[in-house]
């Protein structure tokens, strides 16, 4: 007798037999919050830094920006040498021209490098550095350690201008117009002569 029923295959359960996902408890995972993800490297093979400066439209015009690379790096001290100069607020103002500033302390010196590393990796807003300030924290003589630290920094600016530790800045601050003969005259020398030598179609001061 024929029949539709195949005798070497065991009947289907029924459908349902399955459990619903209703009937399964489905636990509730929190999944993690999604990070952004940034390059290792750029396209020039320069380490992108782990922290970075903001980059920031100028506010004002015909300036030359000077950019703290870290809190207490002197820079609206720098900013008050000179009435074209500007505090940047620790920021880089995109396609300016900019000192970058910070202390001579181990921590100082690595957040320098970082900022300048920003530069160099392209992610200071076409920014273009005249030189490196290093503002001296201490009357003491740098030890090897910082020596080290400070010829690492000074390999990734253009030029360094060294500003020493004024003892009468921890009492009475420079302010804007505030002019003392003697007060770093001769490092406020250096940088305007650096101001106005040519700049090349890359930003580098030939």
């Amino acid at each position: 007798m024929l029949t539709d029923k195949n005798p070497w295959v065991d009947e289907a359960p029924s459908i349902d037999a399955f459990p619903t996902v209703k009937d399964q408890a489905v636990p509730n995972v929190a999944l993690p919050p999604r990070q952004p993800i940034q390059p290792a490297f750029t396209r020039s093979g320069i380490p992108v830094p782990e922290h970075m400066l903001p980059v920031v439209e100028p506010w004002e015009a015909n300036r030359i920006w000077i950019v703290g690379a870290h809190g207490g790096a002197g820079e609206s001290t720098l900013a008050a040498l000179d009435p074209t100069w500007e505090a940047a607020n620790h920021a880089f103002p995109a396609e300016s021209q900019v000192i970058v500033c910070c202390r001579t302390d181990a921590a100082g010196l690595e957040r320098g490098r970082l900022a300048l590393q920003q530069v160099m990796a392209g992610y200071a807003g076409a920014a273009r550095v005249v030189a490196l300030a290093l503002v001296s924290d201490s009357p003491a003589r740098l030890t090897s350690s910082l020596k080290q630290r400070r010829r690492l920094v000074a390999s990734l600016a253009p030029t360094v201008v060294d500003f020493p530790y004024q003892r009468q800045l921890r009492t009475t601050p420079v302010t804007t117009g505030d002019v003392r003969p003697g007060l770093f005259e001769e490092q406020v020398s250096t940088l305007h002569h650096l101001l106005d030598l040519p700049i090349s179609t890359q930003g580098v001061r030939q």
